[in-house]
């Protein structure tokens, strides 16, 4: 079966994709005995317009290479694709699609079978299969989809149900939600709106003001009885593509958990312009502390956060209880500028089309486990 939608948005780049083809056989999108092909295609379209609004979406219907019609130009787009996809694993709709993925330069993804130990002798189709697992394995730019995650969940009879039912089914699985939670970093925040939500609002707010250019509308703000937040504050994201996805406020135990014990990283290191400080200075805020945590004359600092101890391991007799500590640290540089021999800048003395502070030996002479955030 081809896999439900919210692989695509896993294997899609977000940001830099600005064309996506689908292209469908006729022999499978014209079958007047079966509407699947057809509902997918359709269905698999309008998906991702919605989930890549700035990208051309559009649905090519072909013919099979295999006919000689137009298949210089389909094996030349395929070709030429940044990011290929061959969803099918059966000979009629993906062996061409595999043969470019083989051969091709940059990034390819292929729905296989699930692996036998051996194939059966004269199975063409599974000594295929074989020989891609292979090669996939010494090929850093070849991703492999197992057909045994497409699997439509029923016990009904596919080939004698009524067409109405096997439509409802199929389109179930396909807009299923993603099998894992860790997949949502890929769909969360993608398609949704903001909702007023109060009890959000109150759980949301700094304990203090930010002393700096970033805080001055909180600073100026005068609470009341009836509008005791400021308005932009008051504004939760709600997801509605995938409900399961939904985000949640960031804080110091969930961001430890999530840094130092599953992905082993004690540093988090920020590099960007001044809209990135004034992301690191809302961070310091959120993250539940009083004071500040750079100035916006600076161009680098560091913060130690003293995580919370692990619920099911309390610190040993004469164990320090702050042993637990993670590191953000900032470096302004506006272009990102990988120069480590540039002089450091001066407050109104821009030393580049703006201000670049070095960073890279800052980032490679630390020892910790890093996290590098890089945004111009």
């Amino acid at each position: 079966l081809l896999p439900p939608f919210y692989v695509f948005g896993e294997q899609i780049a977000r940001s830099t994709t600005t064309s996506i083809q689908i292209f469908a056989t006729e022999e499978c999108y014209n079958d007047d005995n079966n509407d699947a092909c057809r509902t997918y295609a359709d269905d698999l379209k309008e998906y991702l317009f919605e989930l890549y609004p700035r990208a051309r979406t559009s649905l090519d219907v072909v013919s099979p290479p295999s006919k000689g019609v137009k298949s210089a130009e389909l094996y030349s787009r395929m070709f030429l694709a940044t990011n290929l996809l061959c969803p099918r694993h059966h000979v009629t709709g993906g062996v061409d699609c595999w043969m470019i993925a083989l051969c091709k330069s940059g990034y390819s993804t292929v729905t296989v079978p699930p692996l036998l130990s051996s194939p059966p002798p004269g199975d063409i189709l599974l000594l295929e299969v074989h020989n891609l697992r292979t090669i996939a394995d010494k090929n850093p730019y070849l991703t492999l989809w197992s057909s045994e995650e497409f699997i439509l969940p029923t016990t009904a009879d596919i080939d004698t149900a009524p067409t109405n039912q096997v439509l409802t089914m199929l389109s179930e699985f396909t807009h299923q939600p993603p099998s894992f939670k860790s997949q949502c970093r890929f769909l969360r925040g993608r398609v949704g709106h903001w909702i007023h939500d109060m009890q959000y609002a109150s759980i949301a707010q700094y304990n203090n003001p930010i002393s700096y250019y970033a805080g001055k509308a909180d600073r100026l703000f005068e609470p009341t009885t009836e509008i005791p937040y400021r308005a932009p504050t008051t504004f939760r994201w709600q997801d509605t593509l995938y409900p399961t996805c939904q985000t949640s406020l960031i804080s110091l135990e969930g961001l430890c958990n999530v840094m130092l014990d599953q992905l082993g990283m004690g540093r988090m290191m920020l590099v960007g312009d001044s809209l990135t400080r004034q992301m690191v200075q809302s961070l310091h805020k959120l993250l539940g502390s009083s004071d500040d945590s750079g100035r916006d004359d600076s161009f680098g600092w560091v913060t130690s956060y003293a995580c919370p101890p692990l619920h099911d391991s309390p610190p040993a007799q004469n164990q320090p209880s702050n042993d637990r500590q993670l590191l953000i640290e900032f470096v302004r540089n506006d272009e990102l500028s990988l120069d480590s021999g540039i002089e450091p800048p001066v407050m109104g003395e821009p030393n580049c089309q703006e201000y670049c502070a070095p960073w890279v030996e800052r980032y490679t002479s630390n020892p910790l486990k890093t996290l590098l955030v890089a945004n111009v």
